[in-house]
């Protein structure tokens, strides 16, 4: 069948270094048709003056009227892993966390992720499994649905040590092409590990305790 796509709403003023707007907008997966495709770019569009939205850019200080929503559509992946990581921690490590199927699942709560430290060196710090005890996946027939993770996948780590520490390297190539820290969205599909988008990150400078 035809290839699945996300539609992703992407406003202008979005994940300046001044306001992060993680979570204001809306994303569509797993959209199979024309019909679907109209409806999700829509609703993109609109969410630029959805109430949360409005009330976060009046927050920010950002004019509505100033911006506008772009929106952009990308081939779904048929991912076996997929999740987010921060190019720079406060410590100056690489933090991945992910898990099975689409990394929707964890934005949404559904799951405890896995949580891989690496360091900038390439050097695997720390693996932390999660609890991932269902995954979502995406088909033309079924839709975006969410299914249970077989028992002895549960708590396995999502990626082994190669493909965090290829993954790691990926984060920081994309921090060095846009020149700042960043937090990126990544899938491990059958073409392999893949950075879907990448924002701005602010670094907290770490505690120092008195």
């Amino acid at each position: 069948g035809a290839a699945l796509v996300a539609v992703r709403s992407s406003a202008l003023l979005e994940d300046t270094s001044a306001a992060s707007f993680a979570g204001q907008f809306d994303s569509f997966l797993g959209i199979a048709n024309e019909a679907d495709l109209a409806t999700a770019v829509r609703a993109c569009w609109a969410a630029l003056w959805a109430t949360r939205a409005l009330r976060y850019m009046e927050a920010q200080g950002v004019d509505p009227a100033a911006t506008a929503m772009a929106v952009l559509v990308q081939r779904l992946v048929d991912a076996r892993a997929a999740g987010g990581a921060l190019s720079r921690t406060a410590d100056g490590e690489i933090l991945i966390s992910g898990t099975w199927g689409l990394g929707s699942a964890v934005a949404q709560g559904d799951v405890v992720p896995d949580r891989f430290v690496v360091r900038r060196d390439g050097t695997l710090a720390e693996v932390e499994p999660g609890r991932k005890d269902r995954l979502v996946s995406a088909s033309a027939e079924a839709g975006v649905s969410p299914r249970a993770v077989a028992r002895e996948m549960v708590d396995a780590p999502c990626l082994d040590e190669g493909e965090a520490r290829e993954l790691a390297r990926l984060v920081l190539r994309a921090e060095a092409q846009l020149g700042h820290p960043v937090e990126v969205e990544w899938a491990l599909g059958a073409e392999g590990l893949q950075i879907l988008q990448a924002r701005p990150l602010r670094v907290e400078p770490p505690h120092v305790p008195d």
